[in-house]
């Protein structure tokens, strides 16, 4: 069974559930795209964006590809179930031929959000950190 079409299209609903899920939570203000194309001189910071669309996308594409092996799983559990009734009840009463496979990619896939998820946390707070200590220092060293 050809499993790549499948898991093709789990990512990519993932990704566009992703992506409108990101739209209705964004503040309204200037977008990705905008700031791109109209920040010449860099004062308005756009990394925080990007890293949330670069989440979104990530996120989407994780969580749908973890839904696509799922369903492999169980179709191939499924297939087991109904061989081991009808053809031979005997060779597959002590178990089904699905691989862990099935089991550990999605959880490896759900453990990489959460790694992701924190490192974006823990730059963006380095970020916002860096920020403040230039900005207090930047002001008082022009006072002077």
């Amino acid at each position: 069974m050809n499993t790549l079409p499948l898991l093709i299209i789990c990512g990519t609903i993932g990704i566009l559930l992703g992506l409108l899920r990101r739209r209705k939570q964004m503040r309204r203000g200037e977008g990705i795209i905008a700031i791109a194309a109209n920040d010449y001189v860099f004062s308005k910071y756009a990394t925080i964006p990007y890293l949330s669309f670069i989440y979104a996308v990530y996120q989407g594409a994780a969580l749908g590809l973890s839904l696509g092996t799922l369903l492999l799983g169980v179709n191939g559990f499924m297939s087991n179930v109904l061989k081991a009734s009808i053809f031979c009840p005997v060779e597959y009463s002590y178990g089904c031929d699905v691989g862990y496979e099935y089991i550990w990619i999605p959880i490896s896939l759900i453990a990489s959000i959460l790694v992701v998820r924190i490192s974006i946390e823990g730059y963006i707070v380095l970020f916002k950190v860096a920020q403040v200590f230039i900005d207090s220092h930047g002001e008082g060293s022009r006072n002077r």
